[in-house]
């Protein structure tokens, strides 16, 4: 799949997105809550900083997962300001020991790259008033536009937003009725982060990943033994 395949050759360590994230925080844009860094030498450079780190601040994330043998995953995400991202990153270590997890940045997809035999897992944030992150507006619209055939894909959904908006998780809320809209079938209930509680995002993420990840195995265990 040549969007995966671009993403992963630009992969970035944990430390490195931590590094990234920092410096948008930090060089924020009023009324923006953050500026996004889109320059990718300017991304390289800071995450390259991360390997100046002493030993003992970089994650076990960074040997080698050695799971391969285990069933396939796409972790799929859409971000406004770079939380989706984070998010979907450390999905991929919290379920290390249950899948061959591969991250995807949904803004380089197209319809034709949906392997609809992989479960998937989306994380997506919510932009302004509950609408769909900026980077996969075109993705949505050709989706509905081709009718793209999904009914073999199975997907589990976590949205990104803010509860003291009328349309709270808004963005997930829209692109699960257009998935469904075209055959796919979601596994348990929409997972939701509140921006504005206590409960930092990756840490809201893991627990729902980890309570729905065996929900969405077996389904798909099942519908590959009765062939479709």
């Amino acid at each position: 799949m040549p969007a995966l395949r671009n993403h992963l050759a630009r992969a970035t360590t944990w430390d490195g997105w931590l590094m990234i994230d920092t410096h948008e925080k930090t060089h924020n844009i009023a009324p923006r809550p953050r500026t996004k860094v889109t320059d990718r030498r300017q991304r390289r450079l800071i995450a390259a900083s991360a390997t100046q780190m002493p030993r003992s601040q970089h994650t076990p994330a960074e040997n080698e997962l050695n799971n391969e043998h285990l069933p396939r995953l796409t972790i799929a995400y859409a971000t406004e300001s770079g939380n989706a991202e984070l998010v979907a990153e450390e999905l991929v270590r919290t379920l290390a020991h249950h899948a061959n997890a591969q991250v995807i940045d949904m803004s380089t997809m197209s319809p034709a790259d949906f392997q609809t035999d992989v479960p998937m897992l989306v994380v997506t944030s919510s932009y302004d008033e509950g609408e769909l992150p900026t980077g996969i507006r075109d993705l949505h619209t050709q989706l509905l536009a081709e009718q793209t055939d999904l009914t073999s894909l199975r997907y589990a959904l976590f949205g990104l937003g803010d509860n003291s908006y009328e349309f709270y998780c808004g963005g997930a809320d829209v692109f699960d009725e257009a998935l469904q809209s075209l055959g796919a079938r979601r596994v348990g209930a929409v997972g939701r982060h509140d921006a504005g509680g206590r409960t930092p995002a990756t840490e809201a993420a893991t627990a729902w990943a980890t309570a729905v990840i065996g929900q969405l195995q077996e389904i798909v265990l099942q519908t590959a033994a009765v062939g479709g």
